[in-house]
C-alpha cells in the first residue's frame, strides 16, 4: 500500500514565475509520482496539519492552488534497513526541506507568505523500499498561489 505522512513546518517566501508542466501530469497523482514543479490542491482537510496521504489533485501552476513541490530528497538508508522511526524521518525531512527552500525559491527561509510541509515514508512504505521525502510549499495566509514559487525571489 502506498502512503506517506504529511507534516507541516513553518517556512516562508513568496511566489511567481512559470512552470511548463505537461498536461499528462494533471489530475490524480499518487504521492510517489510527485516531482519538483508539480502544483496541487492541499491534500489535508482544513485545519489538519498531519495525516496519511496517498494521492493529490495536480493542477496547472497558472491556476489557483495550495501546494507546490519544490524539492525531493532521498534518505540514505540502504535497502533492507529497518524503519528509522517517525521522529527520525521527520527530522531528516524538516532539515533537508529547510535547506532546499532558499535554493529552490530564491527566498530566505523565514520570510512571510510561504510555509512548507513534507511527505515522508511510513513504516509500511519504508519496508517496500520507499526512502523519498517530498518538500512542498503552501500559503501561510490561506490564500492560494497563482503561478509557481520556484526561483521566484519575490
Amino acid at each position: 500500500m502506498l502512503g506517506a505522512i504529511v507534516c507541516v513546518a513553518i517556512a516562508a517566501g513568496a511566489l511567481a514565475a512559470a512552470w511548463s508542466g505537461a498536461d499528462d501530469r494533471l489530475g490524480t497523482l499518487t504521492v510517489d509520482q510527485l516531482v519538483v514543479g508539480d502544483c496541487f490542491q492541499d491534500p489535508l482537510q482544513e485545519g489538519q496539519i498531519e495525516g496519511t496521504v496517498t494521492t493529490v489533485e495536480s493542477v496547472p501552476c497558472s491556476q489557483p492552488h495550495y501546494a507546490e513541490v519544490y524539492a525531493t530528497l532521498a534518505h540514505p538508508a540502504e535497502a533492507g534497513q529497518t524503519f528509522i522511526g517517525g521522529q527520525a524521518i521527520h527530522e531528516f525531512a524538516n532539515e533537508g526541506c529547510r535547506e532546499a527552500f532558499e535554493p529552490a525559491t530564491g527566498r530566505a527561509y523565514g520570510e512571510p507568505r510561504i510555509d512548507f510541509a513534507t511527505i515522508v515514508p511510513t513504516g509500511r512504505s519504508w519496508s517496500n523500499g520507499d526512502r523519498m521525502v517530498t518538500c512542498w510549499a503552501l500559503p501561510s495566509d490561506g490564500e492560494p498561489f497563482t503561478g509557481t514559487i520556484l526561483d521566484s525571489g519575490e
